[in-house]
């Protein structure tokens, strides 16, 4: 199509009903552009209405923050940051990859398992986070 090519829009009318819809409906003037989302709606279904208090909510987020520092800040690029993601996700619930060990965890990715085993210890340590995958490690430190 070039510039000096002026086509109408079509005539929403002209269209067969069966692809009649919200966008054929945006084009006539029908719906608006845009709605707001009733999120508060959504989490009563959700069993989630409840409002937590400012304190469970202070520590919810700081929790939060502590595993975005852990993953990202020390991650050393998209890489490292993966490989601290699932090296967090394997101490807290190792159910996550069927019962896999850490070795084979990191064969199943592709990546070296002493670089993952690593991460799993620094994990374990800054979360104080034990399970029987954890205790038996070269680098346990109680």
């Amino acid at each position: 199509m070039d510039a000096t090519d002026t086509k109408a829009a079509p005539d929403p009318q002209s269209f067969p009903e069966s692809h009649h819809g919200p966008a054929l409906e945006r084009l006539s003037g029908g719906v608006p552009e845009s709605v707001q989302f009733d999120w508060a709606g959504l989490y009563a279904l959700l069993g989630e209405a409840e409002d937590l208090p400012e304190t469970d909510r202070e520590k919810l987020c700081q929790a939060l923050r502590s595993v975005f520092e852990f993953v990202i800040l020390n991650g050393g690029g998209v890489e490292g940051i993966g490989r601290r993601a699932v090296a967090l996700s394997w101490v807290t619930n190792p159910a996550l990859w069927d019962g896999k060990s850490i070795r084979q965890v990191a064969r199943y990715l592709n990546c070296n398992p002493v670089v993952l085993r690593r991460h799993t210890a620094a994990a374990r340590r800054r979360f104080g986070i034990t399970h029987p995958g954890t205790a038996h490690a070269w680098n346990f430190k109680g």
